[in-house]
C-alpha cells in the first residue's frame, strides 16, 4: 500500500515473504511510519489470536524492533490454536476448531484464555458504565437474565421475540392481570426459545419474581395515542412499579427503559437517573439505529 504521507510508505514487496503476517506487519508500520524507535517503552502487548494472521505480523515485529515487549495472546476458553484441549464455544467468531494454517508457535511468550462468560460480563460493563458497544453481536446477550416489569405491549413483544434467538436466556415478563402479552406470540416465542436452550416466563404476580437478574426492564404504562378501558387501571398496574427496593434484591443488575419514562408511575426518579441505569445509553443507540434505518430507507446507505 501506499500512503500519501512519506513516512508511512509501505512496499508490498518488502512483506512478500510474510504471506499471512501482513496484516499484523501493516498495523505495526501504520503506526509508526517504519520507526523501530517508536516502541521504546511497551511492556507488555496483548492481541486477540483470531485467526492469528495480526498476531503473528504484529509479533514478528516487535521481535525484530522491540525484543523487551512481552507479547501475550488472548484467545477464547475452548480453542485449540495454542494446543489447548476443545471445549464448547457459543460466541461465533471466537476460538478456532482447527489451527490456522498461517499460526506460528512461540511467536507469543503467553497466552491468556477468557472463558466465554467473562468476555460476555466486560462487554455488558463497557456498554453500562462507557457506553461501548462491543460483542452484542457476537454473543454478549448469551445467558443474560431479564426481568420485564409492566404491560405486554409492543417493548415486551420485541423482547420476547429478539431474546428468543439467543442461547441460554432467562426472560420473566410480570405483566398486570388483564394486560399480559399475547398469547400467541409469547407461545411461538417460547417454543423457538427452547430450541436454543432460552427460557421465556410470564408472570403476573411481583412475588414471583427470579432469584438472579442481569437487567429489569421497564416501558411506559401509558403508551401515546392509546387509552385503557378500566378506568381503575392504575391500581392494577401500581404493583408493577421499578423502585430502589425492587433494584437492591438484585444489587448487580442494571436498569433498562426505552423512554420516555415517567417518573413516579413506571419508575421511580431515583432508579431511572441512578447509577445503575444505563436508560440514556439506549436512547443514544436508539439515535444512532434510526439514522441508519433511515439513510436504508432513503437509499443512501
Amino acid at each position: 500500500m501506499l500512503y500519501e504521507n512519506a513516512s508511512d510508505v509501505i512496499l508490498d514487496d518488502i512483506f512478500l515473504d510474510l504471506t499471512g503476517f501482513i496484516p499484523g506487519v501493516e498495523l505495526a508500520l501504520k503506526m509508526e511510519g517504519l520507526n523501530p524507535a517508536g516502541f521504546p517503552t511497551v511492556d507488555h502487548l496483548f492481541v486477540g489470536a483470531g485467526t492469528t494472521g495480526t498476531l503473528m505480523g504484529v509479533a514478528r515485529y516487535f521481535r525484530q524492533y522491540s525484543p523487551r515487549t512481552r507479547i501475550v495472546a488472548v484467545d477464547t476458553a475452548g480453542s485449540i490454536t495454542f494446543g489447548f484441549p476443545p471445549g464448547p464455544r457459543r460466541i461465533p467468531g471466537l476460538g478456532t476448531s482447527r489451527r490456522p494454517e498461517i499460526f506460528r508457535p512461540g511467536q507469543a511468550d503467553e497466552t491468556v484464555l477468557v472463558p466465554e462468560a467473562d468476555a460476555i460480563r466486560m462487554c455488558r460493563r463497557l456498554a453500562a458504565e462507557r457506553g461501548l458497544l462491543l460483542g452484542g453481536s457476537t454473543g454478549a446477550l448469551e445467558g443474560v437474565r431479564v426481568l420485564y416489569v409492566g404491560e405486554g405491549n409492543n417493548t415486551a413483544t420485541a423482547l420476547a421475540q429478539g431474546l428468543s434467538h439467543v442461547p441460554g436466556c432467562r426472560v420473566t415478563f410480570a405483566t398486570p392481570p388483564g394486560y399480559e402479552l399475547p398469547a400467541d406470540i409469547l407461545e411461538e416465542a417460547a417454543k423457538r426459545g427452547a430450541e436454543h436452550g432460552t427460557e421465556l416466563v410470564q408472570s403476573h404476580s411481583m412475588d414471583e419474581l427470579p432469584d438472579q437478574v442481569d437487567f429489569v426492564y421497564t416501558t411506559r404504562w401509558q403508551t401515546t395515542g392509546t387509552s385503557k378501558g378500566d378506568a381503575h387501571w392504575r391500581q392494577t398496574f401500581r404493583p408493577f412499579h421499578v423502585d430502589e427496593a425492587l433494584m437492591n434484591r438484585w444489587p448487580d443488575a442494571w436498569f433498562l427503559h426505552d423512554l420516555p419514562a415517567h417518573r413516579g408511575d413506571e419508575v421511580a426518579a431515583g432508579v431511572l437517573d441512578g447509577e445503575r441505569s444505563v436508560a440514556w445509553i439506549q436512547a443514544r443507540m436508539k439515535l444512532t439505529s434510526a439514522m441508519a434505518a433511515l439513510e436504508w430507507a432513503a437509499g443512501t446507505a
